[in-house]
């Protein structure tokens, strides 16, 4: 089987086979005589067919490589001559005409790290700014694996405000009863006489709250039956009764005070109708038959008489002076 080359002479004859007026060319020079056949074995297809075996492709026209007319660009230039130019589009660099090989690279840009093979998010890159209410926040919705999406900052504080806090353009804030706690400034702080005794720890009864020697609030201890609180000028406590009193104060027999002996036992075992009425200097204290009564003091040389059966102050009474002298055995009768 033979391959037959029609006789055409291309535009550029570079690299290329044809028939020259019947002498098979190549280059630009006869590589042979007429039209001999070449033998099996000489040029082979990608296919692995030989020149003589491979089947000649057509073109959608049905024409033969050998018939069909090279395509023309609007130029007029053939494939061979016509200068392409690969022009690099949004994002990319590069490209150029096909008189050598061209590279396309993708354009790293802000926050855009291109490395060799693959394109990252470089967050790094990111200038410096404070974050204000109004302001969106990148976020992977759903976890790792979840589309990426954005947030304000308002949702983000609406999210972190849990049982206490409250939010408002973006701010949180603790809430407070402005009772017992109140806020200022910056800080929480109790409120001025913001503790009740319902916010107190319970106390077991009799106990009283003082200052211990760290300044720190403690709880005195349930003091004896009669025992007293006393201090040693620091620190307080309880004691049994105290047997030395202030000058002025009575001390009973038993030990007691006025004030926690009660009234004075008389002989009589009454001591329900004692009236003193008064405190004043000179006054005197009898019985009048029912009750101890007050006597007012005399005036500056009374004397002090029986009237019946009560005392009086009176004004000294009776005859004058006389002088006895040389008597003796004398009797002397009212």
């Amino acid at each position: 089987q033979s391959v037959i080359i029609s006789d055409y002479v291309p535009a550029t004859t570079t690299n290329a086979l044809y028939n020259d007026g019947g002498t098979l060319t190549f280059n630009g020079s006869a590589v042979g005589g007429g039209t001999d056949a070449y033998t099996s074995g000489v040029a082979t297809y990608a296919s692995g067919n030989t020149i003589a075996t491979q089947a000649i492709a057509n073109y959608a026209s049905g024409n033969t490589i050998a018939t069909q007319a090279i395509a023309n660009y609007a130029s007029g230039n053939t494939i061979a001559t016509q200068a392409v130019d690969l022009t690099a589009g949004d994002g990319l660099t590069g490209g150029g005409t096909l008189a050598a090989n061209r590279t396309f690279a993708v354009g790293a840009g802000n926050l855009i790290d291109v490395q060799a093979n693959q394109v990252d998010v470089d967050l790094s890159e990111a200038a410096a700014a404070t974050i204000a209410h109004g302001d969106n926040l990148i976020f992977l919705d759903g976890g790792a694996t979840g589309a990426a999406s954005k947030g304000s900052t308002d949702d983000l504080a609406n999210l972190l405000a849990g049982d206490g806090l409250t939010k408002s353009n973006s701010v949180m804030a603790v809430n407070v009863d402005d009772s017992t706690i109140e806020t200022d400034s910056d800080a929480i702080r109790v409120k001025d006489n913001g503790i009740t005794l319902a916010k107190m720890a319970g106390l077991a009864r009799g106990k009283i709250i003082y200052g211990d020697s760290s300044g720190d609030p403690a709880a005195l201890a349930l003091g004896a039956a009669n025992q007293v609180l006393t201090s040693d000028g620091t620190d307080v406590s309880w004691a049994d009764n105290v047997n030395t009193y202030i000058s002025g104060i009575a001390v009973y027999s038993s030990g007691n005070t006025i004030v926690n002996d009660g009234l004075v036992a008389y002989a009589s075992g009454n001591t329900a109708n004692i009236a003193f009425g008064s405190n004043a200097e000179g006054d005197l204290l009898y019985h009048n038959g029912t009750s101890f009564v007050r006597l007012a003091k005399g005036t500056d040389d009374y004397i002090l008489k029986m009237n019946g059966n009560v005392p009086n102050w009176e004004a000294e009474s009776g005859g004058g002076s006389s002088t006895l002298s040389g008597l003796t055995d004398t009797n002397i009768s009212s």
